[in-house]
């Protein structure tokens, strides 16, 4: 949440029924480019498997959020 909030990005991330975490990301095109490079990354104790990339409609979102499902 506090790299999305560094970036300036808006949007949220929850973790999914399957164990995925799914994150909604709204923001300048060159922006996001840099946040995605970062969350590829993950933090140090975390373990990143794959990491896909979809375009999905602007919801107008105002914050960054955690959220369930």
């Amino acid at each position: 949440m506090s790299l999305a909030r560094g970036y300036g990005v808006f949007g949220r991330v929850g973790n999914r029924p399957d164990g995925s975490v799914e994150i909604l990301a709204e923001g300048p095109e060159n922006i996001l480019s840099l946040f995605i490079s970062e969350v590829k990354e993950g933090p140090p104790m975390a373990r990143i498997e794959s990491v896909e990339v979809k375009p999905a409609v602007v919801q107008g979102f105002r914050d960054f959020s955690v959220t369930g499902y």
